[in-house]
């Protein structure tokens, strides 16, 4: 099942720490940031005394998240109203109220921590249909509230380039739509998203008690760079504009080709599919053109993260994964997920090594690479933590007049210990 040696002597190149350059612009004081927010756009006095509010939080790894929602919960309640934190995840957490529990309760979102009730739910209900004549579904506790605060990052979709990708809209029409919302635009492919995913959220906005959206961005180094409340009757716009932001500053590689990227964790708390195709130059969902760049012949996932919670949804991206990552794979809370999103051209299984270093080495010996001893060899924390990165010493003479990178240290050998995992290096 597992490739456990390798039948050729393959070096593994020389690395050196480098950093690349991005521009800085994270919030000092987000509490009052929010704060702001709320004051600007008049939310908080359209909240009256005892109103029950629903404020969702999904399934995705947002920096200071747990903090975020904590502000606007006392938000809330400096109003007068009656806060509650609302799991809204689509199928994510295998559809289960259990599993939806479990993300929350690993990014510290707990009764205990937000002051406030913690609810999953999974249950919908049909609330109208959309121009393109479809049924829309929302989660049926929302229904029931006195108003929704929708919570979530503006950042690029995994699967399509538009004006309104991966947002607070889509928290609406696929977080609260719950599997039936997210399975019913995803069976149509990006055309769902596109065209079917905005027609639904027109609905949700005329039929449910949305008080407004929350739109976090945060910048390529993961600070969270804006908040923005985001009024129904502009949600829309603002949420173009936000995104317009998020393509400009987003993580990315500042040279075009690799031989080998390994990338030391992959998981659902870093992208939607473990890891972020604008980051690796991939798509692989048919009828989508794919980037021009970067270039990656190969590319190694050595572990998927604990907050993944099993599901590794896109992994197919990768060519080459380790023994211990295949191992961590729920196949149950997998596929369902897999199911939901129907792209299944990126959900296939890539070969297997025992161990890092295995899979390393089969990344090296298949990469295409001329000279095996000039490989251009990358190394990542993940496909958010593009700060700071190793590199061969290939790559940094073919980037030596680069001005976005810089050298750190001196090249290196990359350690492994007895079982064949690779050694942290500092913060990579």
């Amino acid at each position: 099942m597992y490739l456990s040696k390798l039948p050729y002597d393959i070096t593994i190149p020389e690395m050196i720490r480098v950093k690349q350059k991005y521009d800085v612009s994270a919030i000092d004081d987000i509490w009052q940031k929010i704060h702001d927010e709320f004051e600007k756009t008049n939310v908080i006095s359209k909240i009256k005394e005892n109103d029950k509010i629903a404020i969702t939080a999904g399934s995705r790894g947002i920096n200071r998240i747990g903090e975020i929602l904590r502000i606007i919960v006392e938000e809330v309640k400096s109003a007068g109203g009656c806060p509650y934190i609302l799991s809204a995840m689509g199928s994510h957490g295998g559809n289960t109220i259990e599993g939806q529990r479990e993300i929350l309760e690993g990014y510290g979102i707990t009764e205990e921590k937000m002051k406030a009730p913690v609810i999953c739910e999974i249950e919908t209900v049909e609330i109208g249909k959309n121009s393109f004549g479809m049924p829309v579904y929302f989660d049926k506790l929302s229904m029931e509230a006195d108003g929704i605060i929708a919570v979530n990052r503006i950042k690029q979709h995994t699967d399509f380039n538009g004006d309104i990708e991966s947002g607070v809209l889509k928290m609406l029409a696929i977080g609260l739509g719950r599997r039936a919302g997210a399975q019913q635009i995803h069976e149509l492919g990006t055309k769902g998203m596109v065209g079917i995913m905005p027609a639904s959220v027109e609905v949700i906005l005329e039929k449910t008690p949305v008080l407004c959206g929350m739109g976090i961005v945060e910048d390529a180094t993961d600070g969270i760079a804006n908040i923005e409340a985001m009024e129904v009757e502009n949600i829309f716009e603002k949420e173009r504009r936000l995104l317009k932001w998020v393509k400009e500053n987003s993580p990315k590689f500042y040279f075009n080709f690799i031989d080998v990227l390994i990338v030391d964790d992959v998981g659902k708390n870093i992208s939607g599919v473990c890891l972020d195709t604008n980051v690796i130059g991939r798509n692989m969902v048919w009828g989508e053109d794919e980037p021009k760049t970067p270039q990656i012949n190969r590319i190694a996932a050595l572990n998927l993260t604990d907050d993944s919670h099993g599901n590794a949804l896109g992994i197919g991206l990768s060519d080459v994964i380790t023994k211990r990552l295949y191992e961590k794979i729920d196949f149950n809370t997998y596929y369902t997920n897999v199911m939901t999103s129907t792209f299944v051209e990126r959900t296939k299984i890539p070969v297997i090594g025992i161990n890092d270093e295995t899979a390393i080495k089969i990344a090296l010996k298949t990469c295409w690479a001329a000279d095996k001893e000039k490989v251009k060899a990358v190394r990542i924390k993940n496909t958010l933590s593009l700060s700071e990165i190793l590199v061969s010493r290939a790559l940094l003479e073919t980037e030596k007049d680069n001005k976005n990178i810089e050298p750190i240290d001196d090249f290196f050998r990359m350690e492994f210990d007895e079982n064949g995992i690779l050694k942290p290096f500092l913060n990579i």
